[in-house]
């Protein structure tokens, strides 16, 4: 059975067309896809030949859209399904749009690393849309929405903006905001501790209530030197 047989499509407004999801792969029908692109719709005029990363990059939503402002992408994901839904989905995009997006199927930066050095990259913008909940998926569920035990997939992500990020750059990346401690689900207290040292960590425009005293916000990470 080829990768593509087990999928569906999914209409995406923001972007006016309908997506490609292979099986296993998060739907972009999410309020974080929403939040990303809200996001990427207030950065538009920034994005213009800088390098992105869409770190994984699922069905290929959001490198998409940065790619649609003239930014050169790199899309990325473990998971050989959300490459080829992601490839798909750009082949149904113009060829200008075609041509500022490469891929990587890569557990995080670990693939990278070759390509870091061969092309002299580095990321102005590092787009995490990232999973919330602790721990490893159980049945019936996309791969790409738990975060592994502790938490490990958001804390390696983000221990390597300290590598894949230039000294200007800034990383985005999902958070709850909440009025009480959360064990089992992903915080901007996680955020702030799980941060490379001399890094800081401030809530973007872009959230969205889900209940009583809880958000879902992006956060906005950079170096602490950084004053952009």
């Amino acid at each position: 059975m080829s990768l593509t047989e087990k999928s569906f499509l999914v209409e995406v407004p923001e972007l006016n067309r309908k997506f490609t999801v292979c099986e296993g792969v998060m739907s972009p029908v999410q309020t974080s896809t929403t939040l990303f692109l809200n996001l990427i719709d207030d950065l538009s005029t920034k994005l213009k030949d800088k390098n992105v990363l869409d770190l994984g990059c699922g069905c290929g939503v959001v490198g998409i859209a940065a790619a649609r402002h003239g930014a050169k992408v790199v899309s990325v994901d473990i998971l050989e399904n959300a490459i080829a839904s992601t490839k798909l989905n750009v082949e149904q995009e113009s060829n200008e749009v075609q041509k500022r997006i490469s891929f990587c199927r890569s557990d995080l930066y670990n693939n990278l690393k070759t390509l870091i050095l061969e092309e002299e990259v580095a990321f102005d913008f590092i787009f995490f849309n990232n999973p919330i909940m602790e721990g490893e998926p159980v049945k019936g569920t996309a791969v790409d929405s738990f975060a592994g035990k502790n938490f490990e997939v958001n804390h390696r992500a983000l221990d390597g903006f300290k590598t894949f990020l230039k000294p200007s750059g800034v990383a985005y990346t999902l958070a709850l905001t909440t009025n009480f401690p959360m064990a089992k689900l992903w915080t901007v207290e996680h955020v702030k501790k799980a941060l490379p040292v001399n890094f800081v960590c401030d809530l973007a425009l872009s959230s969205v209530k889900l209940d009583d005293g809880i958000e879902l916000s992006i956060c906005l990470c950079k170096a602490q030197e950084n004053k952009t």
